[in-house]
């Protein structure tokens, strides 16, 4: 994309159109570029002998128990941000999934899925809030109760919704479990715990109290249903029906000020109640085990053996990511399991000794850009995770990933810029990005001069705040970056409610535009055409820009009122356009094949979404690919190719989940490398597709 202008013009000029590109970078292999982390895992639970992982933005995998691999599940999901998974125990393969926009089940053990169509428009789930809160009928798993986000308790049965308890609760319900053989429902929120019995015709109401309660579980234990609620610095213990509990405080065991949130528990070996919950405080998480009800606890972890595999280990090497999940497998309860923000954890010997990502490919990285370096290797830019390169393992054929970006494990370093990165750049040995740290109150551009073994913060000349009034999302970030392809130091950064900047110095000095387009609202719609020494900056919602003398005056160009995304341009100044919008049927692509022509539509793909990755072949500029994703990680993500510079398209085959955020293809090869917006890096072969 435009991290990739500079190499492209670069591959051009080259004798031959050869450039010093590995070999083995120059042939198809199907390559493993995929690692545990990136987005959150919510939960990881257990079923029909299998386990089950999902993502706040990439959906389900599934592993059998034997297996070092984890699977997509997402077939026939709609949204891939999943805030609960559950299963039928009468049942296993029969289970729900609560997501972003409703509810999906499935019968055959998530290899397909189905929505639920019929919820009412107000019904919303969010990660985390909205933890445990289904509860199947086991007399008939076809139905269930569930809880929403407003507070809001619905049943499902015989294919209707019904609304059965409008609860005073103020905030999103986090768990709810029924039991007593059905007749009795629980429900907790961040705030209140609510007891409620089935009537005739109805659930009432038998106690409430101003307690948290996030998580619940019931277990029989001796022939009696114990039930267990956790919240605040308390785990409370049931063993007459809820009717009245055993309050039990862990601060002794992990100090004042903490927060229990997830609560597994299990008939251990000895046939006692095992009780592990973890809790966090700020970032800072764990893990404790009872054996007694509660009444005592002990941190039961020996040894945490992270994973090689996890590149972040650079910048936080010791580091336990907050607990979002704990599960105890019922038929092996030595089996212990936890997932965490941007890991999974399990543990076969009762919590001594765990491991993180025990089984590989579950890899949900929100990406943003993709760039080849010149020895072949991958360089991606992501949010949150940073810079990563990707180096094929010739012997393994499996990716080498390290971090490049944030890389020092001492905190005050790393804060400066362990955040979201945008765009990167990359050539020769120099490599340039866009960033936008946690901690800091603006956008920032980072430069390495020796192919990203150090780095230089560079803020000289742009904005000390970020932009919040006439920007795309809730603050304008600096998403566009594009090289000059003649004079390599003239770089050209478009910032979201700020506008244009330009460096003559290869990225360490930058001045604003004398003038600025009428909507300062860019997301990646920046291109420059090296025939005519045009400037086209793409806005959301005003069109497509031009500058004919380098920033000091601008003009509307065309495509007025589109929502344009993504620019491209070719060497001899043909311009592509990537046009969408977040909320009806608008991803198209457009054209302008000279200066003095006008904007032509390509194609419209009909479909809800942006056309926002836009790649060029550098070996025939008249193959385009484009990609398109789906907004809030709806997953209809497709990828279409076309061959005679947008006459005709073809969609390329597989699974993109909500699409892609950025590509490129190889300068030397017909491969097509991506970077999802809610997955990982992946190659794909252009051969089949190529006429």
């Amino acid at each position: 994309m435009k991290s990739l202008i500079a190499l492209f013009f670069y591959l051009s000029f080259l004798t031959g159109g050869q450039a010093r590109i590995q070999a083995e970078s120059c042939t198809f292999k199907e390559i493993d570029y995929s690692w545990t982390g990136g987005g959150a895992y919510p939960r990881i639970t257990i079923s029909n002998d299998k386990i089950y992982l999902i993502s706040d933005v990439a959906g389900i995998w599934q592993a059998k128990q034997s297996s070092p691999v984890w699977e997509e599940s997402n077939a026939g999901l709609e949204n891939l941000e999943i805030s609960n998974i559950e299963f039928s125990k009468k049942n296993p393969l029969r289970g729900y999934v609560t997501t972003r926009t409703g509810i999906s089940t499935t019968e055959d053990g998530g290899l397909t899925w189905s929505t639920i169509n019929n919820l009412p428009d107000s019904v919303k789930f969010r990660r985390w809030d909205s933890y445990r809160n289904i509860a199947i009928n086991e007399n008939d798993p076809r139905s269930f109760i569930f809880g929403d986000q407003s507070g809001n308790i619905y049943e499902y049965a015989n294919g209707q919704i019904t609304a059965v308890i409008s609860t005073p609760f103020s905030t999103a319900i986090s768990s709810l479990i029924t039991f007593n053989h059905g007749a009795s429902l629980l429900v907790g929120s961040s705030k209140q715990r609510a007891l409620y019995e089935r009537g005739k015709s109805f659930w009432q109401l038998k106690n409430i109290e101003a307690i948290a309660a996030l998580d619940f579980e019931s277990v029989t234990v001796g022939g009696k249903e114990v039930i267990v609620s956790v919240g605040g610095q308390y785990v409370y213990v049931s063993d007459n029906k809820a009717k009245s509990w055993f309050k039990n405080d862990i601060s002794e065991a992990v100090g004042n000020g903490v927060q229990v949130n997830r609560v597994a528990t299990a008939v251990n070996k000895n046939n006692n109640l095992s009780i592990l919950v973890s809790w966090s405080k700020g970032w800072k998480s764990g893990v404790l085990v009872s054996v007694d009800y509660g009444r005592t606890w002990k941190n039961p972890i020996e040894k945490l053996h992270f994973a090689e595999n996890n590149p972040t280990r650079s910048w936080k090497p010791d580091f336990l990511d907050r607990i979002m999940s704990v599960y105890i497998d019922k038929k092996a309860p030595d089996n212990w399991y936890f997932s965490t923000y941007w890991g999974i954890w399990h543990s076969s010997d009762s919590g001594k000794t765990w491991h993180e990502n025990f089984k590989t490919g579950a890899s949900n990285t929100v990406g943003s850009s993709i760039a080849i370096a010149e020895n072949g290797d991958l360089i991606t830019a992501s949010m949150d995770i940073g810079l990563l390169r990707y180096r094929r393992d010739n012997f393994t054929n499996k990716a080498n990933i390290s971090t490049l970006l944030p890389n020092n494990e001492n905190y005050s370093e790393h804060k400066l810029v362990a955040g979201h990165f945008w765009n990167i750049l990359v050539s020769g040995k120099r490599m340039i990005a866009t960033n936008s740290p946690w901690e800091s109150f603006a956008n920032q551009v980072v430069i390495s001069e020796d192919a990203g073994l150090t780095w230089k913060i560079i803020r000289d000349g742009l904005p000390e705040n970020y932009a919040t009034e006439n920007t795309i999302w809730e603050k304008g970030y600096a998403r566009a970056l594009i090289q000059d392809p003649i004079n390599k130091n003239k770089l050209y950064l478009g910032i979201d409610g700020h506008g244009l900047f330009i460096s003559q110095d290869g990225g360490y000095h930058w001045h604003k535009s004398y003038r600025q387009p009428d909507n300062l609202r860019i997301y990646n719609g920046l291109a420059l055409d090296p025939k005519h020494n045009i400037i086209y900056w793409g806005s959301v919602g005003g069109g497509v820009y031009t500058s004919i003398d380098n920033g000091h005056s601008w003009s509307l160009g065309g495509l007025q009122g589109k929502e344009v995304f993504d620019l491209q341009a070719t060497s001899d100044g043909v311009i592509y356009a990537g046009i969408g919008s977040t909320s009806v049927t608008g991803a198209t692509i457009a054209k302008k094949k000279t200066i003095n022509s006008s904007w032509q539509l390509l194609k419209d793909f009909a479909l809800v979404g942006t056309v926002e990755a836009i790649t060029i072949d550098p070996k025939q500029k008249k193959r385009i690919v484009v990609g398109i994703n789906g907004w809030s990680y709806n997953n209809n993500g497709t990828i279409f190719i076309s061959n005679d510079a947008g006459i005709s398209w073809e969609k390329i085959r597989g699974n993109f989940a909500a699409g892609v955020a950025d590509m490129v293809i190889s300068p030397c090869a017909d491969i097509l490398y991506i970077s999802e917006y809610s997955g990982g890096v992946s190659a794909i072969n252009l051969a089949p597709y190529i006429k």
